[in-house]
């Protein structure tokens, strides 16, 4: 997963749980634009769904991701949501963009 350039002070956030570490990892291991569900990060964890959005609740509380509704051009909700991934930290621009 990382190839020299991905930032990974994240893994070292002592005030971070390993449950959201392994999610982190796990969302920045997919490139950029790639559709993928909470059913997906639940199946891979071994987890349940609402153990992945508590995680990305925490995640989101840590200034690690920011989630917002997709939208279509008219402003209507399409169903999904952008997550905009920030390993270093909410200070910094966001390092991918994924959707589910």
């Amino acid at each position: 997963m990382n190839k020299g350039n991905e930032p990974v002070s994240y893994l070292r956030d002592s005030g971070l749980s390993l449950r959201a570490k392994g999610l982190l990892a796990t969302m920045l291991s997919y490139p950029e634009g790639r559709r993928v569900t909470a059913d997906t990060w639940a199946e891979l964890s071994g987890g349940s769904i609402r153990t992945i959005y508590n995680v990305i609740k925490e995640l989101e509380k840590k200034g690690y991701l920011t989630q917002r509704r997709c939208q279509d051009n008219n402003g209507y909700y399409k169903g999904g949501i952008i997550y905009a991934l920030y390993p270093r930290g909410k200070a910094t621009s966001p390092k991918r963009v994924i959707g589910i």
